[in-house]
C-alpha cells in the first residue's frame, strides 16, 4: 500500500496536519511574546519545554531548563517597569517559527532604556518551545539609553 501523505513542498492547505501544526505553532509563539509584554515570568515560561535550551543573544549565555531560565527571567524583570515586545513578522515553517520583533524596555524611573530589534527562531515540540535563539537584525537601530 502506497503511502498517502503530501510530500514535502505542497502548500499548506494540501496538507493539513502541517497547516494546523503550524497555525499552533504561530499562535503559540504570538502567546509567548505577549507573556514578554506582560512581564510575568511564570506565563513565558509556561510556554517552554522542561529541558527548554536559550541562548539570549548570538555570542551570549546559553540557558538550559526551565528552572534555570525561570530564574534568569524573574531577576531580568525586576529591572523594568515596561517591557513591549512588538512582532512586525512572523512564518512557521514546520516545526519552526522564524519572527522579526522589536523589544522595548523602560526602566524603574519611567525612561526608556533599550531598544533591540531583533529576530528569533524558535523550535517547537509539542506545542512548547524546545530551543529558542535571538539574534540582532542586520542594519537595524540598536539603543542602550
Amino acid at each position: 500500500m502506497a503511502d498517502q501523505r503530501p510530500p514535502a513542498g505542497v502548500d499548506p492547505d494540501a496538507n493539513p496536519v502541517l497547516a494546523a501544526v503550524e497555525a499552533r505553532n504561530a499562535a503559540a509563539v504570538r502567546s509567548f511574546c505577549a507573556a514578554w509584554s506582560a512581564m510575568d515570568p511564570d506565563a513565558i515560561v509556561a510556554h517552554l519545554a522542561p529541558d527548554c535550551v536559550y541562548q539570549v543573544y548570538e555570542g551570549g549565555p546559553v540557558k538550559r531548563g526551565v528552572p534555570e531560565i525561570h530564574a534568569t527571567l524573574v531577576e531580568f524583570m525586576r529591572r523594568w517597569q515596561r517591557v513591549e515586545f512588538v512582532i512586525y513578522r512572523l512564518a512557521a515553517l514546520g516545526s519552526f517559527v522564524l519572527h522579526e520583533r522589536t523589544e522595548r524596555y523602560t526602566g524603574r524611573d519611567g525612561h526608556p532604556d533599550w531598544e533591540f530589534n531583533v529576530t528569533g527562531l524558535l523550535l517547537l515540540e509539542d506545542g512548547r518551545i524546545r530551543r529558542w535563539r535571538d539574534d540582532s537584525l542586520p542594519g537595524a537601530r540598536q539603543v542602550f539609553r
